[in-house]
């Protein structure tokens, strides 16, 4: 079975400090979680990495 999900995001292709991957054209890796609520402080119930193209 195939899933499909849309996400919207904003965030500077640069953002210029060593924690966040620049953005380019084509395919980027990036990394994504959740979890029960909005706090950075709670642990992620779900997590993954998937590749994107800009």
């Amino acid at each position: 079975m195939m899933v499909l999900l849309q996400l919207k995001f904003k965030r500077k292709s640069n953002p210029g400090d060593l924690t966040h991957r620049i953005l380019v054209k084509g395919n980027n890796e990036v990394m994504w979680a959740f979890g029960p609520d909005d706090s950075f402080l709670s642990e992620h119930n779900t997590v993954g990495l998937m590749d994107i193209v800009i």
